[in-house]
Parts: C-alpha cells; structure tokens; sequence
C-alpha cells in the first residue's frame, strides 16, 4: 500500500493583481518564482530540508514537481502526513488565501488497480476545490486586517511554529528580482551567471522598468501557456500501469516541459533584444512575472510584444518536439495525441494597458483572452475551415484605455460590438472581432504574422510617409463613420481605399479580410467585389451580424510602428517633463 498527496495552484494570475498594486504584483511574483521547483532552495525544498530532520531518510517521492503543483508519494503514512502538514502551514503563511486543491489518500500497489485508483485520485483533487475548510490564517474580530486587500493581516516576522518554520520563510531579497530574470535572460557567449556583467545587464533592466513606471505609458501584458497539456497528461496517467513507471514517464515530460518553455522563452528574448540593439535603443522595457511548467507570464513594452509571441510559439513547438520524443518511450509516445509527437503548441493573451492603472483585474482580462485563443485553437464553434488546424498556435489581444473593474466578457461584448443598422437589411450589429488569431502564416486564415507583414510591407511600400495612411488613416475614418452608425459611408472609404492602392495591396487586403468555406461565416457583395467585413451567421443561414478585423489592424500598427520611444519617455520623466 501507497500513500499519495497531490497539490495544485489556482488562478494565479489573478492571485498577481490581488491588491491592485504593480508594486506588490511584481513582489508577489518574485516569491512565486521560489515556489515549487526541483532545486532545495524553493519553498517547497526547504520545507522537505525541515521534514528530513524527523525523517531522515527521505521517503516522500514526487511523480511531478514544477508550475505551482507537485504531485507526491510514499509508503510511510506518517512521513506523508507530516509532511502535508508543514507544507499547508507554510503556503498559508507564504501565500495567504491563494486558491489550490489538495488531496491525501490511499492507493493500492496492485497494477491492476492503478489505472482506477490514481484516476479517482484525481477526480477527489479536483472536487476539493469545492470543499468548505478552515484555511489558516483565520480571521477573529480582534485581527488586525490588511490595508491593501481588507484580508486578515498575516506577519512575515512573527514565529507561528518553530525557529524552523521562520527559516523557511525567510529569503534573501538581494537576490529574487535577478533569479526570475535570470530564467528569461540567457549570458551572453562566454559569460556565465555569476559575471558581473551578466549582473549588471539584469540590474539595468531593473532600473529602466521602475523608472519606466512613472512614466504613465502603455505596458502589455503577456500570458502563454500550453494547448492540450491537461489532456496529454491524464493520457500520459492513463498509460501507465504502476507508480514507478508513473513517476518515470511524468518526471521525463515535466522536465521536457518545463526546459522548453524556458529555453522558448530565452529565444524570443533574445532574438527581440536583437532588434532593439539593432534600432540604436538604450532602453527595453521587460519585466518577468511568471516562468514554470508550460506556463509563462510576462511585462513588454507594447512594441515588441507580437514579435515576442511570434518568436516564443514557434520556438516552443519546435523544442518540445525534439525533447519529448527524446525524453519518454516511443510506446507511451504512441498512445499520445499525434500533435505531441509533432512538438507542442502555445496560445495566450496580450492585454494592452497603462502602467499606472490598477492591475486588480489585470490578471482575469489576460486569462480570459488567453481562453479566447483556446477556444480559437480547440475549434470549440466547430468550423469546417478551422477544423485543420486544430491545436496550431493562438493570441487574443485586446487594448485597455480606461481602467476597468467589470468582467472580461462584459468588457469584451460593451467595447468591440455597437449598433450600427445596415441599410436595406435587418441587420443591426456590427462588430469589430473578438481580437483572436492564429498566429503562424502558413494558416490560411487571418492571423497575426500576415497582419505584420502587412504593416511592414505597406511601411516599406511608402518609406517618406511617416503615417503610411493610405490604409491606416481610411481604416481610422471607417471607424468613425461605424460609430456614428454610417455603415455606407465606411464602405465608400474603403472602396475608395481600393481604387488608390496598388495591385499588390489590393490582394493583401482581400487576403487579411476575407474567410472561405465557412459555416459561420459568410462573405457578402453588396456593391462591391471585396468587403472589409463578414457576415456571422446562425445554423439557419440567418445573418446575426457584421464583423471585421480591421480594427485589430489598427492595434498592432499603432504599437508596433507609431507608438512613441520608451527612451524618450524615460528621459522625459527623468527631468521632469
């Protein structure tokens, strides 16, 4: 008989913005870091530290231990409880009210039971979540509350424990804003992490992004993680017929995992450095928040942040590819979906937002988009023409002018879809996207690396005009002609937006708007040959209403080639300006 405690993080992203503070996001982000990792300097490393000393020979075994979850076992009973003990204490302390799932229980050694017994394991971790218990700290009428959040104060200083316990909690400072960027930031050739110029790049990027946030500027938030990694592992659980080949499998994919999107993620840094070196800028706003697992979270300036996703994606799909086929048995590699063989994907979020604004809903907005790119890559609405590229790589973006404490799909529905009455039909609603797109351009379909191009070609198309606004600037009028409920006057501009550009331009545009072969999607002539916009229709073929992506269009161009220089702004706030 075997004893087995599972444990899982929840909603970490809005666990950031807890307090609304950017101060104290970035702060809880830097504990989250030393959270759960295979090192013994992590929390959970330093409780087991604590447990050897009752049991010293260290019976506790883990099938998973990255991303905010781990998943242990042991044949001693006590040593497990013991140990599920000290580490709810701590976590409490460490990360009061974050919500989790935990579970504590039997499993037999019998391998024909396993497959049922790990199975309902799992099942009673996830049921958890709804269990009415008494989590620590526990608020009387005499505690004290904290002024952030209202919650129950908890201090770091008092000893609740043990001597132990307070060494646990202890960390030192000095070192947690450079480790988190240190996962992201790879040394350059022939400097390793403890050279002082690898330190003093990172401290540079430290200093520039809290200067960076007097400023007042734009920020994007990124969050990737990814696709189908929840159905890989329960086949990957399903397949195996014993803890120890549970264990093995798990660890080898976690691993594999865990080394791609750090390695992903230190690509796309710096392939994106690259182009700010090679643009002559002394300044690049990044700021790490989040790094486990599959998971990735991320402050950029709003420049660079499509290029990043652009980079990270492709990378992670090419790395998973080569080191899961090289990590776990080519039997148990069968059994799997065959995406995983052909390398993993991604999707996530980009939230465009002022830095200064409260970040308390921060966290659900780029968790929503992010789901909106999962549905995208699922194809939950079962298009026939997406049906090919189910689980291809997907970003959901959306800007943020006004601070917002209202729900993701309220925000969503009340900012991109108004009245606006097609003449001569019943149709009444026009909307400008929901803001998700594949990423990759081989995607027949609209997608984000086809916007770029787009804009990059049509930039050097007009290398004297610094607007390049036979395009922008119609598509701007378009805007304002839909939101004073003139659908036919936005439909002149863009006719008479076809007639000036040139044959090349032309294509582009009727590649960038228009879908084929859809059963959601129409497309409609109503005068002309090629529309901006698509009819979304019903299974009875009735037209629910209008919709086009031009306005994502105008997004990505006004943050990746009009927005003004982080340098300046910088400077500016430096001397008071």
């Amino acid at each position: 008989m075997s004893y087995i405690y599972l444990f899982e993080t929840k909603s970490i992203q809005s666990y950031l913005g807890r307090t609304g503070n950017l101060r104290d996001l970035i702060a809880i982000s830097d504990k989250l870091d030393n959270f759960i990792d295979d090192s013994n300097d992590c929390i959970l490393g330093k409780v087991l530290q604590t447990l050897h000393e009752t049991y010293p020979d260290d019976p506790i075994n883990f099938i998973r231990r990255r991303g905010g979850s781990f998943y242990s076992y042991s044949k001693n009973e006590s040593a497990l409880s013991d140990f599920r003990k000290l580490w709810l204490l701590v976590f409490y302390q460490y990360f009061p009210y974050m919500q989790h799932t935990d579970y504590f229980g039997e499993i037999s050694d019998d391998s024909s039971k396993f497959k049922e017994e790990i199975s309902i394991a799992f099942k009673k971790l996830n049921a958890s979540a709804n269990l009415a218990e008494l989590q620590l700290p526990y608020s009387t009428i005499a505690v004290e509350p904290n002024k952030s959040t209202g919650m129950p104060a908890v201090d770091y200083e008092r000893d609740l424990a043990s001597s132990t316990l307070k060494s646990i909690i202890d960390s030192d400072d000095e070192s947690v804003s450079q480790r988190i960027y240190q996962k992201f930031i790879p040394p350059q050739k022939g400097v390793d992490k403890q050279d002082s110029r690898y330190k003093l790049l990172i401290g540079k990027f430290i200093r520039d992004f809290n200067r960076y946030q007097n400023t007042g500027s734009d920020i994007a938030y990124l969050h990737f993680d990814g696709n189908g990694i929840g159905q890989t592992i329960i086949k990957i659980r399903d397949a195996q017929s014993n803890l120890d080949d549970y264990t093995k499998t798990m660890k080898n994919f976690s691993k594999s995992l865990s080394e791609s999107t750090q390695e992903a993620a230190q690509y796309a840094f710096s392939e994106v450095y690259q182009k700010v070196q090679n643009e002559g800028k002394e300044t690049f706003i990044f700021r790490p928040l989040v790094l486990g697992g599959d998971d990735l979270t991320l402050m950029i300036e709003p420049k660079y942040a499509f290029e990043y996703c652009v980079k990270y994606t492709k990378k992670f799909k090419e790395l998973t590819q080569k080191k899961l086929c090289a990590s776990i048995d080519k039997k148990i590699l069968n059994t799997l979906e065959s995406s995983v063989k052909d390398g993993l994907t991604a999707s996530g979020g980009i939230l465009f937002n002022k830095i200064k604004h409260p970040v308390s809903n921060t966290g659900a907005i780029v968790e929503g988009l992010a789901s909106k790119a999962k549905d995208l890559t699922k194809n939950k609405d079962g298009l026939q023409e997406l049906s090919q590229f189910k689980g291809r790589s997907a970003v959901a973006f959306y800007r943020m002018s006004t601070s917002s404490q209202e729900s993701f799909d309220t925000i969503m529905s009340r900012s991109r879809t108004f009245k606006c009455r097609i003449p001569g039909t019943e149709i009444e609603q026009f909307s400008l996207g929901g803001g998700v797109y594949f990423i990759d351009s081989d995607i027949e379909y609209p997608n984000i690396s086809n916007f770029m191009k787009f804009l990059e070609r049509h930039k050097e198309i007009n290398p004297k005009n610094k607007d390049y606004s036979s395009v922008i600037s119609t598509f701007r009028k378009m805007m304002t002609s839909l939101s004073r409920n003139d659908f036919y006057e936005a439909k002149r501009n863009y006719e008479m937006l076809r007639n000036k550009v040139n044959s090349d331009i032309k294509n582009e545009l009727y590649k960038l708007f228009t879908l084929t072969d859809s059963k959601n999607h129409q497309s409609d002539n109503f005068e002309v040959n090629d529309n901006f916009y698509y009819r979304v229709v019903d299974a009875d073929n009735k037209t629910l209403y209008l919709e086009s992506p031009f306005a994502d269009l105008l997004v990505i161009y006004h943050f990746m080639y009009a927005d003004s220089d982080c340098d300046e702004q910088i400077a500016a706030d430096s001397n008071g300006i």
